[in-house]
């Protein structure tokens, strides 16, 4: 199954930044029908901005591949 990430635009020292969204449940979804509900949540509480996008196995860097910690 595919995995998304939940992003949206803070504004962080002055500057619109995009993260990680944890505004409404989990930033890191499995399923693309659960991305675009949580990005539904999140466009009902105002935060327009807000999008999902795939995040493919290995290019996270919490993937044991990538994994530096």
């Amino acid at each position: 199954m595919k995995r998304y990430q939940i992003i949206r635009t803070y504004d962080i020292c002055g500057k619109p930044t995009e993260c990680l969204c944890y505004d409404a449940g989990c930033a890191i979804v499995y399923g693309e029908d659960t991305a675009k509900a949580q990005v539904a949540k999140l466009h009902e509480m105002g935060y327009t901005d807000a999008r999902y996008e795939e995040l493919p196995q290995g290019k996270a860097w919490f993937d044991d591949e990538n994994w530096i910690g």
